[in-house]
């Protein structure tokens, strides 16, 4: 079975399950979604993961696992009780005394040491600020199901959904 992961490279979300992926040794495809590009709404991402967010795992048989904090749990969870579930004890043992090789700035091509680090790190925080006050609001009355499905459109209106 071939799992393959939609991702994108900046979503923690997604990190998370990548984390958990090879944690575990699992081999997987690993497939770009552009969210910046919006390919997340497109009709074809949509049919894939109707809520449009990314983690999304095809486990290969036709299913599709998309919960976003239950993935890496899910991964994790063997049927197998021999199983381990994080790498095995002998393993770290073994690991224990290789070498770790160290890369300093000499190593890379730009040796320019305002390119690398705090100063040269392209996501900086440049200022801090509270969000907007939207003083729009809608006050829902009415039943469960009236409730609910008002819910339901205004989130799908909003494309939340």
């Amino acid at each position: 079975m071939k799992l393959k992961l939609y991702s994108y490279y900046r979503s923690s979300a997604a990190y998370r399950v990548r984390i958990a992926l090879n944690l575990k040794g699992l081999a997987y495809q690993l497939a770009a979604v552009n969210l910046l590009g919006a390919e997340h709404r497109g009709d074809a991402y949509l049919a894939l993961n109707p809520q449009g967010l990314v983690p999304a795992l095809d486990l290969g048989d036709g299913r599709v696992i998309t919960q976003r904090v239950k993935l890496p749990c899910l991964i994790c969870a063997d049927a197998d009780i021999n199983t381990p579930r994080l790498p095995s004890y002998k393993r770290k043992r073994s690991l224990k005394n290789e070498n770790i090789g160290l890369v300093s700035l000499k190593d890379f091509m730009d040796a320019d040491e305002t390119h690398y680090g705090l100063t040269g790190s392209p996501t900086q925080v440049e200022r801090i600020f509270p969000p907007e006050n939207n003083a729009v609001r809608q006050i829902l009355e009415g039943g469960s199901t009236t409730l609910a499905d008002a819910l339901h459109d205004l989130l799908k209106m909003k494309k939340f959904i």
